[in-house]
């Protein structure tokens, strides 16, 4: 299994983080919470953890993004590279989920996301 950290730059300018009260969201300017590790656990199959929190990017569920403090069935998204050249990231668990962040930077309901829509893009950019 092989692992990178990375910076998740969604389509509408906000950095996915981890924060230290343990939610979710998108900020504008990138702090040390924004560091992720992408960790492969199966064939285009990713675990998403706060470097900083330790804390696992998971799906309930109802579709909401939540923090989980280990590793669990509802932490594993299948990543897609999408042709519009975003990543985007399914709940392996919970299919019909994708992550997301909407215009202001909050979490996405899974029932809203889907392939291919603005909020549920990520790019992602490798931290040395």
């Amino acid at each position: 299994m092989t692992s990178m950290k990375v910076l998740l730059y969604s389509r509408w300018g906000y950095f996915l983080q981890i924060d230290g009260q343990q939610r979710i969201r998108g900020v504008r300017t990138k702090d040390d919470f924004c560091d992720l590790e992408l960790k492969t656990v199966d064939f285009g199959k990713v675990t998403i953890r706060g470097e900083k929190t330790k804390a696992y990017v998971a799906v309930n569920a109802q579709g909401e993004l939540c923090v989980a403090e280990s590793t669990n069935p509802s932490c594993v998204w299948t990543e897609i590279q999408h042709l519009d050249g975003y990543n985007y990231y399914q709940s392996d668990l919970h299919s019909k989920f994708y992550m997301g962040l909407k215009r202001i930077g909050v979490p996405k309901n899974g029932d809203k996301s889907g392939l291919g829509q603005v909020g549920c893009g990520f790019l992602s950019k490798p931290i040395t």
